[in-house]
Parts: C-alpha cells; sequence; structure tokens
C-alpha cells in the first residue's frame, strides 16, 4: 500500500520523486520514471470479496475470497516481482516496423510513471513512447460484479499520424477449480485440464475445467467458469492462445480463435 498525507494539497512529507494528479476527476499519487525503482507491492482495495495484489513492475495475482480461488495465479511476492510478465496484462503495440511493449523489460524513451488512487481503489500505469509519439495509460481497478477491470488508453502525443497494430488482453488467466495446492504443484497437470474458447457471436471467453481434477476413475464434472470480454474495438479479432503473442511479434497475422 502507498501511504500519502492526509491532505493532498500537503506535499511536504511526499518523497522525493512523488506527486499528485487527476484522472477523471479522481485524485491519485504519483511516482516517476517508476522503473528506477526497486519493484515493490500494492494492493487494490474493493467492497466485496475480490482481492488483487500488484507488482510496481506489472505483475499480478488476483482473486475472490482466498488463494483456490484466483483468476490470476497466486504467488509469494518474491515470485510476482522477479517474474511479472508471468501472469496478467498483456500489450504489444506495433507502428512503423517497431514493437513496443509497455510495461516490459527496460522502459521506451519518454517514461514509465505509476499513479495510485488516494483510497487504494485502483493503479494507474503510463509509459510514453517518444520515437513513435505514442503514450499508453492502462488502469487496473475491481468491481464486485465484473471482477478485474482493464482500461486502456492509447493516444497519439506526436505531429504525425500513425498507423498502429495492438495486442492486448489477459495472459494465464485459471478456470476454477484450479487451487492454490494444485497450481503450484501439479500445473502442468491443470493444464490438461483446463479448455479456453472464444464463444462464436459474443467474443467471450471462457476459462474451464473439462471435469474435475482427480486421480479417481469416476466422472466429476466441473460446472463454473472464469470469463472475460472487451468492448471499445470495433472489429477485433479475437484469439485464446498463447502463440499469438510470437506471432505478432514477428510481424505475422493474428488468427480469429487461434
Amino acid at each position: 500500500m502507498l501511504l500519502v498525507p492526509a491532505t493532498p494539497a500537503s506535499r511536504s512529507s511526499v518523497a522525493s520523486g512523488t506527486s499528485f494528479t487527476s484522472f477523471a476527476g479522481e485524485p491519485y499519487v504519483s511516482i516517476r520514471d517508476v522503473d528506477r525503482l526497486p519493484p515493490f507491492l500494492m494492493n487494490i482495495v474493493s467492497n466485496g470479496d475480490l482481492w488483487t495484489f500488484l507488482g510496481s513492475n506489472g505483475g499480478i495475482t488476483a482473486g475472490r475470497r482466498d488463494p483456490d480461488l484466483a483468476i490470476f495465479p497466486y504467488q509469494t511476492v518474491d515470485k510476482l516481482l522477479a517474474v511479472p510478465e508471468a501472469s496478467g496484462p498483456v500489450c504489444l503495440i506495433e507502428a512503423e516496423g517497431t514493437v513496443w511493449e509497455p510495461g516490459r523489460g527496460v522502459a521506451a524513451a519518454g517514461g514509465r510513471h505509476l499513479h495510485k488512487h488516494v483510497y487504494g481503489t485502483g493503479v494507474v500505469f503510463e509509459e510514453m513512447h517518444e520515437p513513435l509519439g505514442l503514450r499508453l495509460r492502462w488502469q487496473i481497478a475491481t468491481s464486485d460484479e465484473f471482477g478485474v477491470v482493464r482500461r486502456c488508453t492509447l493516444e497519439n502525443i506526436g505531429r504525425r499520424s500513425l498507423a498502429v497494430r495492438v495486442l492486448d488482453g489477459w495472459h494465464q488467466m485459471l478456470a476454477p477449480g484450479v487451487g492454490q495446492h494444485t497450481y503450484e504443484r501439479y500445473s502442468y497437470l491443470a493444464a490438461a485440464y483446463m479448455r479456453q474458447e472464444i464463444l462464436a457471436g459474443s467474443g467471450l471467453f471462457v476459462s474451464c475445467l473439462n471435469s474435475a481434477i482427480s486421480d479417481r476413475p469416476q466422472p466429476a464434472e466441473s460446472l463454473r467458469a472464469t470469463v472475460a470480454w472487451s468492448v471499445g474495438h470495433r472489429h477485433p479479432t479475437r484469439s485464446c492462445a498463447p502463440t499469438c503473442i510470437e506471432r505478432f511479434r514477428a510481424g505475422d497475422p493474428v488468427r480469429p480463435a487461434e
């Protein structure tokens, strides 16, 4: 949790490199060039049973009620900060032959900044790519009804028009029934039981188990699913295959429901 003074107008007790800003009229405390600091852990508060922990370098673990109902794999803080790309948001942007991966690796020229709501209800990551004249902001917040919510805004802050391709989404979402013990000790077995698909027409991503994980020769149904969807794209191409990330990096088209 980031600690801020009780009154935003009083800045004398705020650490060097931090300031206050606002998004959509909401107050945030900001850390500029956050990638120059050692990665640290944050949490996002919710008004329900949703828990969310994030690393300042982009890693995330989240779920409902307890680690056995994780949406993204429950990890200890050392693992979360050491391998932030293991799960959570994925974003790749291609323009003028350059593939930019905001939030990963070394920050692009322009800086990488972090903003957290003063009440702890959301976190905004921001990165700029000055050579391309692009800025990406992505906010992570919680909703008792919808779960983990991510909102992205890509802006052209340069002086020329750009044609861009964007690959954006979630990575390594778990299906209900894959508890903490199962994932930590039998992740490959859990992956064999999990099924991901995109429903035709609606574009709804569904992650579920083909059957309950068991070593007994008896039928066991699993009737719950983790779902995800997106809004704001006119004609998106949707895929649920991890291979689409490498295809995008290579400049190849991403196939629908790959």
